[in-house]
């Protein structure tokens, strides 16, 4: 740009929906016009169905219009309305066990319904409601063949967001949470697995020059081994952040051969999450911006922070041996920095089981905060957040009055 610093210009496409991020909007929209007719164009309100504001000197998004429409249109057709108005506080009851569920199944016409249902929900959390993820993937599984049961916890899924419809997440690039402890110990550790795993992280020789402040790069990885009442199998769950904006959240079954321990359950997931990061760092480095500093991986497992990070450890069972040595060259490589974390702060918890209200909504706050739909204010601060989260990681689980 003429008389400033060099920047880049991005634009984001999905069908014919674009948004433009530059300091120079209006010369982006000329080059468009060359192409093709805008229907609108100025500072973005919307896109994909998110509400985007700007408040407190951060971009915040949020479903809440969204989700306000969905539920008019749901109500008395898909969802009766005294399911959809009743309070409620999670997504889905931590006693609720739906893979052993023995009620009938739901005639065609409810079949539809609960398709739609779960269509909407995806497309929500996929937005930006990172807290229903956990409970739209496990209610997934049944759309060929849900029972009433199923479709009577669906809708209570729509229940939580009717209650719940202004929850958002701030564009913020400042860190998580500070530098972790242990930090020079970590390097020392992988320095000597170096040694061992010969290899430089891989780039992409043909990236952008970088002209800006690369972002800290957090991520929780965790674990739920056979949760599963029927089947046994585990599910995985890890989240990403950018600073302290959530980029990436999953929350899936572990495929393939059912691990055999706890051990194995935990080690596969912290590969799964390994290789998210990988990506993620890819897709930044794309952009213009500089990762240099390894990913903090935090994860409550003692074994697998400690076989992971230590040289001396070794793993003697070789159906998760291609786990423990890619996280441990990713370590060597200085991709990730695992770390132990106490299971009463590690945040992944939400996306691998239903939590009971406390904790799940300590979990959410720490990632989310309510956003006004006039934008006039915060009903949670974000500062007041981040610190909240930061004493929770550091020293245990913070008491409400603290948030």
């Amino acid at each position: 740009a003429p008389n400033s610093e060099p920047y880049y210009e991005y634009t984001s496409y999905y069908v014919d929906d674009y948004l433009v991020h530059s300091k120079r909007p209006d010369h982006v929209k000329s080059e468009f016009d060359n192409h093709f007719d805008s229907k609108h164009f100025g500072p973005a309100v919307t896109y994909l169905g998110a509400d985007i504001r700007r408040h407190l000197g951060l971009t915040w998004i949020s479903m809440g219009t969204y989700i306000r429409e969905q539920c008019k249109q749901l109500e008395n057709t898909a969802i009766p309305s005294n399911v959809l108005r009743r309070a409620r506080k999670t997504p889905l009851s931590p006693d609720y066990k739906p893979e052993i569920s023995d009620q009938p199944l739901c005639p065609p016409e409810q079949v539809l319904k609960y398709k739609r249902l779960i269509g909407v929900l995806q497309w929500i959390r996929n937005r930006g409601r990172f807290d229903i993820a956990h409970a739209v993937m496990t209610m997934s599984s049944y759309t060929d063949a849900p029972r009433r049961d199923h479709m009577e916890a669906t809708q209570g899924i729509f229940a939580y967001l009717y209650a719940t419809p202004d929850y958002g997440y701030p564009i913020d690039s400042r860190p998580f949470m500070p530098s972790p402890i242990g930090r020079d110990q970590s390097e020392r550790d992988r320095k000597a697995m170096a040694e061992q795993y010969s290899g430089e992280e891989e780039m992409d020789r043909e990236a952008p020059i970088p002209i800006m402040k690369g972002p800290s790069l957090t991520a929780f990885v965790d674990a739920s081994h056979a949760d599963d009442v029927l089947l046994r199998r585990s599910t995985q769950g890890f989240t990403i952040l950018m600073g302290s904006t959530p980029v990436c959240i999953k929350s899936s079954k572990i495929k393939g051969h059912t691990p055999s321990s706890s051990y194995a359950s935990e080690l596969i997931a912290a590969r799964l999450c390994s290789e998210a990061i990988v990506a993620i760092r890819n897709i930044i480095r794309s952009m213009g911006a500089p990762v240099r500093e390894p990913t903090t991986l935090f994860m409550d497992n003692m074994s697998v922070s400690i076989s992971t990070t230590q040289l001396g450890s070794a793993c003697k069972k070789r159906h998760i041996e291609i786990s423990y040595h890619a996280v441990r060259s990713m370590m060597a490589s200085g991709v990730i920095r695992p770390m132990w974390i106490d299971t009463s702060s590690n945040i992944a918890d939400a996306q691998t089981k239903a939590l009971d209200s406390t904790k799940f909504q300590l979990f959410r706050d720490m990632l989310m905060a309510v956003v006004p739909r006039s934008a006039s204010r915060v009903e949670e601060p974000r500062e007041k957040l981040v610190r909240a989260a930061t004493r929770a990681l550091a020293h245990g689980e913070p008491t409400f009055d603290e948030l």
